[in-house]
């Protein structure tokens, strides 16, 4: 929660405060930053849909810039901090990257480690098992699209991402195969490899979707945007996962700095490299954390447009950079009560003795 508000506050911040009065920027500048290094180039292609309907059509080039800086970001810097932190015995599972798993290094599979992507759910007699997944993720989108235009027609002035009406369909559908017990002809692992092979695509054609012209036009203030966005991920890396993580403070930061640099994807791959075991809660725990920052982030990708578009962008960075505030309070409290309850556990075994 932390990571997606500093990181969208922060943006917001840094460019309705300092960006703004140096280079003459649109008022929603400030979200990019947290579209393309939090979001990565689906949450970039949302915003930028977003912006677009607002009147902004340069947005989804920029948006799409700042997650392609943001995987290389995530990438060289994530593979720096493991290579420094490793040799100062901060990692629990590795102390160097020559224990790491050939497959690891390579990215090829020796054939005795091969897993299988998924089981067929029908017959093959009546559909294509993969094409019956893919038909699932179709409906989905198929529904939100005519939604998304039903609601425009309705209320001009609205623009809200498909990817917000995506999810919240895509809910509904998965709440409704759970309720027939149809879920049980649903792969997940089918589904996986069918998202994972919609985000290679969608970061192929961010990346190629790049206007050249339009980032020349930014590019002082997208490089003061870009250099900020990296400083800020490495202090939360450096100074709040410390304090707020009490076990495996490493493996969850650098899960963190690929999350907020690049995507959770690549947060996973770093993961890998420093937990190639996955000993660590990381991803568990990140799991039951997503689900309640969820609604979190849709309302930013949905509304953060909009109120920037509208002159609120103070407002909007003023609740996001607030709320980080009171999370990082509460998080310093928690720490120092677990302390507290440590000293006193020991106290207690002291006197027992």
């Amino acid at each position: 929660m932390l990571l997606t508000m500093l990181m969208w506050g922060g943006g917001a911040a840094i460019a309705y405060i300092l960006l703004a009065n140096i280079w003459d920027i649109p008022t929603g500048f400030g979200l990019i930053l947290g579209a393309g290094f939090l979001g990565g180039h689906g949450t970039a292609a949302a915003v930028g849909e977003a912006f677009s309907g607002l009147g902004w059509e340069e947005a989804t080039a920029l948006g799409y810039t700042s997650a392609t800086i943001g995987l290389i970001c995530a990438i060289l810097g994530g593979l720096l901090l493991i290579k420094v932190n490793a040799r100062k015995n901060q990692t629990n599972f590795i102390s160097d990257f020559g224990e790491l798993p050939n497959e690891l290094r390579t990215g090829l599979v020796p054939y005795k480690l091969r897993k299988s992507s998924g089981s067929d759910t029908v017959s093959s007699n009546t559909v294509d098992p993969l094409f019956f997944h893919i038909a699932i993720l179709a409906v989905v989108v198929m529904i939100s699209y005519f939604l998304q235009t039903g609601v425009e027609a309705l209320f001009p002035q609205i623009s809200i991402p498909l990817l917000s009406l995506s999810f919240v369909v895509g809910l509904l559908v998965q709440l409704t195969l759970n309720a027939t017990k149809a879920n049980d002809y649903v792969d997940k692992r089918v589904i996986d490899r069918l998202s994972g092979t919609a985000t290679d695509l969608i970061v192929a054609f961010g990346i190629t979707s790049i206007n050249l012209a339009v980032v020349a036009a930014y590019a002082w203030p997208l490089i003061a945007l870009f250099l900020f966005g990296v400083i800020w991920a490495y202090c939360i890396f450096h100074f709040i996962a410390p304090r707020v993580f009490h076990r495996h403070w490493f493996e969850n930061a650098i899960f963190g700095w690929g999350w907020s640099t690049g995507t959770v994807a690549m947060g996973i791959a770093l993961l890998r490299i420093v937990d190639p075991k996955t000993k660590s809660t990381t991803l568990d725990d990140y799991a039951l954390g997503y689900v309640g920052m969820v609604p979190v982030e849709i309302l930013i990708i949905t509304f953060g447009p909009i109120m920037m578009m509208a002159g609120a962008g103070g407002l909007f960075s003023l609740i996001l950079l607030g709320a980080s505030a009171i999370l990082i309070i509460i998080a310093a409290k928690s720490g120092w009560l677990n302390s507290v309850q440590k000293a006193n556990n020991f106290r207690s075994d002291s006197n027992v003795s």
